[in-house]
């Protein structure tokens, strides 16, 4: 059996129509909690997931079997992958976190982001 993380046990899900627009940064809303997660898509080759973080909170380091997507929408962090490259992200820019390499996500105060994770068959 999986263990989810507490992170995942509190994502709610967006339950979004389709072919309808949405205002990217609403998706989700900085609350009283660490993390606020909203499931956009989920499907069984990946996962759309809009996040707001609360200043001071980010992602300590981990790997994915996976390649992920991080588009900031509202405020700055800091990536540092492989605990060497560090790059300073703003809303509007993103990046795509290698797979299988270790990477951190570092808060520059509130931010929120757009997380992209597709499955590859390869894996």
């Amino acid at each position: 059996m999986k263990t989810r993380t507490l992170l995942q046990q509190k994502i709610k899900d967006a339950d979004l129509q389709t072919a309808i627009p949405y205002t990217i940064d609403k998706l989700v809303d900085y609350s009283s909690e660490p993390v606020a997660a909203t499931a956009v898509l989920k499907t069984i080759t990946g996962r759309v997931t809009a996040m707001a973080f609360n200043s001071g909170v980010g992602f300590e380091e981990r790997t994915i079997s996976f390649d992920t997507f991080i588009q900031v929408i509202d405020g700055t962090l800091s990536v540092i992958i492989a605990k060497e490259t560090i790059l300073s992200l703003n809303t509007g820019e993103g990046i795509v976190l290698p797979a299988h390499r270790p990477h951190a996500i570092k808060p520059g105060g509130k931010f929120k982001i757009i997380m992209t994770i597709l499955k590859g068959g390869y894996e």
